[in-house]
């Protein structure tokens, strides 16, 4: 196992409400989605993009975070409002969030989340494995990350760990898209599964 730091249950089981809460938020999922969908399918993407940020929940949520910020200012004793997030600013927060709590959910986790959107089964020794553990084990004496840190098991966590990553991503994506092009990434998943499959007697 990739070494890691103590950690109760108790608080495992709080990080896994936490990577559910932001990973499954719909809105959260949605302009995920619709920024990859800008950045890698084109106009359809662009088009794509366009339509969901345009939407009366981003407005909203946007004056939410507006507000929110408003309200800080006030009890700082800001002189001035804080300007309304653009597409661009509000992006960034809802990007970052998922981009580190997915840092802390074990594989596990989210197996359990991309189930809802693609088919998805991961072998059941690799699914405790966190990618910031991964990561810091295999920092070395000079501060870079050396694979050869990492015993075979742990490099197909972090690969499978990176692949569900991809397929949450493009899931997000082919959500706005309206569209499912996840099986080149499932497939990925299936041949590490192969691996720790138990073998056939005889």
């Amino acid at each position: 196992m990739a070494k890691e730091k103590e950690i109760t249950p108790e608080e495992r089981e709080q990080v896994s409400k936490m990577v559910k809460s932001i990973l499954e938020d719909k809105l959260s999922q949605g302009v995920y989605g619709a920024n990859t969908a800008h950045r890698i399918f084109g106009d359809e993407g662009t088009s794509a993009y366009s339509t969901f940020m345009g939407e009366e929940s981003i407005t909203k949520a946007k004056i939410g975070d507006y507000n929110s910020r408003k309200q800080n200012y006030q009890k700082l004793g800001v002189v001035g409002e804080p300007s309304m997030p653009t597409d661009g600013d509000f992006s960034a927060r809802k990007i970052s969030q998922i981009n580190e709590i997915s840092q802390l959910a074990t594989i596990g986790d989210l197996e359990e989340i991309v189930k809802s959107m693609a088919g998805l089964e991961i072998p059941t020794n690799l699914k405790n494995y966190d990618y910031k553990s991964l990561f810091e084990k295999g920092i070395d004496e000079k501060g870079k990350f050396d694979e050869s840190r990492l015993t075979d098991e742990e490099k197909d966590a972090l690969i499978t760990h990176n692949t569900i990553g991809s397929i949450y991503q493009k899931a997000c994506a082919y959500q706005v898209l309206g569209e499912n092009y996840l099986a080149s990434e499932i497939f990925g998943i299936e041949k590490i599964k192969e691996k720790y499959a138990p073998k056939k007697k005889g």
